[in-house]
């Protein structure tokens, strides 16, 4: 038989989900924010939106605690073992509840999937656009660097020598 989970704690639920997909839309926005700063070449916006992303991040991790706690006394309320409730899926906690709850949780599921796939999507292109990057900058400094074996430094006049050859007052000046 199915139990209709507690109105508050379905309530609840529910709202959590409406956070996290508020949460998972500013990071949306954040990520296409620093793609758009790379590719400025803003260093100093990259720096602010990752310590942005970071912060969303936290709180989307808080969030996830309180998912834990509220599905513990959702399961113990359908008579689970304590703690199992924590890991069904929307569909198996769906499967035990009244037809009712069942649309509304899974309405509110499937936004918040279609907006953590919006995230995951922008966050591959970021880490593609900074990949492109790194490899950029590896054949910037390979063309400016000097052929041949072993580290080189300059003179005090400006001359190209191996390291093992370079004084220490040449080095600083």
């Amino acid at each position: 038989m199915k139990k209709a989970i507690a109105p508050n704690r379905f309530g609840d639920l529910l709202k959590l989900f409406g956070g996290l997909e508020t949460l998972h839309d500013r990071l949306l926005k954040l990520i296409q924010a620093k793609i758009d700063a790379m590719k400025q070449a803003d260093v100093a916006r990259i720096g602010e939106l990752t310590r942005q992303e970071q912060e969303v991040a936290q709180r989307i991790h808080e969030r996830e605690g309180f998912r834990r706690q509220l599905m513990d006394a959702i399961g113990e309320q359908l008579g689970l073992p304590p703690r199992a409730a924590r890991v069904l899926s929307v569909s198996q906690l769906a499967a035990r509840i009244p037809k009712a709850q069942y649309s509304r949780l899974v309405s509110a599921a499937d936004g918040l999937r279609a907006r953590v796939a919006r995230v995951a999507a922008a966050n591959r292109v970021a880490g593609i656009v900074a990949g492109e990057i790194v490899n950029h900058l590896k054949w910037v400094f390979a063309a400016v660097r000097p052929a041949g074996d072993g580290t080189e430094g300059y003179s005090g006049k400006g001359v190209l020598l191996p390291v093992a050859e370079t004084r220490v007052f040449d080095t600083v000046g």
